[in-house]
């Protein structure tokens, strides 16, 4: 199946692909208009993998976001040096629905991140690789995913013990005074 801009070349193929949840690209170049094309015709994922995929820019994931944010509860991005604040902005405004999100960017802030908590309070899984990560981000996340139930971050030695220490008491009810 070839797809690209507003083509689908195999229409049985992609008839079938229209009524698919889940779609694993990992390591594969998608570009921008495949993800346009995704997200144009597949509008019913709920699950889409794009780790190491090559091509991935912030136009492509906006369109992703577009066609087919609403129905998607699973997203990974991983090692997509393009990707930046745009794209996270567009999933957490028209991704909602998001329950699981792992990210991996050197590239993404508290910008970004604070987007996505104030979008996406829905999260129950949330899987971070940032290395501009500070408290600020880690507080948002604490203050608007109420049902996140897994955080896993990674990369930033920005984090001080006072948003850990928030973590810990909204998360666990822990009645912690800092500092220590």
């Amino acid at each position: 199946m070839l797809l690209y801009g507003n083509i689908c070349r195999d229409k049985f193929y992609c008839r079938e692909l229209q009524i698919t949840e889940s779609l694993g690209l990992q390591g594969c170049y998608v570009g921008d208009y495949g993800l346009a094309a995704v997200g144009k015709y597949f509008t019913r994922f709920a699950d889409l993998n794009m780790q190491f995929c090559e091509g991935l820019t912030d136009v492509g994931l906006v369109w992703l976001a577009l066609g087919c944010g609403r129905t998607l509860k699973s997203l990974e991005v991983a090692a997509s040096a393009k990707i930046t604040d745009v794209s996270l902005e567009a999933v957490g405004s028209y991704c909602r629905s998001l329950e699981t999100l792992s990210l991996e960017s050197e590239f993404i802030c508290n910008k970004d991140l604070l987007a996505v908590a104030k979008g996406c309070p829905l999260l129950i899984s949330l899987e971070l690789l940032c290395s501009k990560m500070t408290d600020e981000a880690l507080q948002a996340i604490t203050t608007f995913c109420p049902v996140l139930q897994f955080l896993s971050f990674c990369g930033s030695n920005y984090f001080t013990h006072k948003s850990v220490f928030l973590f810990l008491e909204i998360f666990f009810n822990w009645n912690l005074h800092y500092p220590f």
